[in-house]
């Protein structure tokens, strides 16, 4: 028996009069779901591949639209982007509250978190890519004060290169992780430690075609104190110790990181 039968049926026994085009549309009807309206901070390689996919991929169309793109570093990257609408670009957050985005993406540099994540958790969820903001411990209990408030606003962090993330996450609460050490090995060419430090010094000497190769040690100790040295190279780290933040976090989980001018893959 049909389902068009079914409600004849169930109609009649009621005693209910049966009307079958009003019964097919509600057979046929799906509720449309609420676009999600995302805002962008930060419109580099990454922001740039992630808005176009909104406003080119069908699927990605169905579910979410652009509320707002910026980036605080170079304005004028969106606002002379032809590709973008005009109702999206602006050059700065003074009024962001009044583009209405459900989600907010960080996609730009650490500080945003730290000078705008609550104030986006206010009003919004909100998606961070530089997980080394984290580092900064004053920044981190302002995000984690922010996200605990029932507001209905939840802070997210991508896995990118990260697998098992979530398995890390669940060892973590369940009181089985005791301890998480990350090693990263990678060519000179691609790491960038912060200039000045002794890490920067022995990247750089790596880099010189005096170099033997071979493996230098730039680093071995707590993750927080990593992201502070090579804030552009850490975030997957960093963000296995933030899946472990119920046991060993940021300061309990260890990395060790080193160059080698001879590797042709990260490790």
């Amino acid at each position: 028996m049909s389902k068009l039968e079914e409600m004849e049926n169930a109609a009649k026994a009621a005693g209910i009069a049966f009307d079958a085009k009003t019964a097919m549309f509600m057979l046929n009807y799906k509720s449309v779901p609420k676009k999600r309206r995302v805002g962008f901070v930060g419109y580099g390689f990454l922001g740039k591949n992630l808005v176009q996919m909104i406003l080119e991929d069908s699927k990605a169309q169905n579910i979410m639209e652009l509320a707002f793109v910026v980036d605080l570093m170079s304005p004028n990257v969106v606002i002379d982007d032809p590709s973008l609408p005009d109702h999206v670009k602006i050059a700065n957050l003074d009024n962001w509250e009044s583009y209405n985005a459900d989600l907010i993406v960080e996609v730009a540099h650490p500080s945003i978190s730290t000078l705008w994540g609550a104030k986006f958790l206010e009003h919004a969820d909100y998606l961070l890519a530089s997980t080394t903001a984290f580092a900064d411990k004053p920044t981190e209990e302002l995000l984690k004060t922010a996200a605990n408030k029932p507001n209905g606003h939840g802070l997210y962090m991508a896995a990118g290169a990260l697998f098992g993330s979530l398995d890390i996450q669940k060892m973590s609460d369940m009181g089985k992780l005791s301890g998480l050490r990350v090693v990263m090995k990678k060519h000179p060419l691609s790491l960038y430690p912060t200039p000045g430090t002794e890490a920067f010094h022995l990247n750089e000497a790596a880099k010189s075609s005096e170099s033997e190769g071979g493996e230098v040690l730039l680093f071995d100790g707590t993750v927080r104190n990593l992201a502070n040295l090579f804030p552009r190279n850490v975030n997957t780290i960093c963000t296995a110790a933030i899946a472990a933040w119920s046991s060993v976090g940021m300061d309990n989980s260890t990395a060790c990181v080193i160059t080698d001018s001879n590797l042709e893959k990260m490790i």
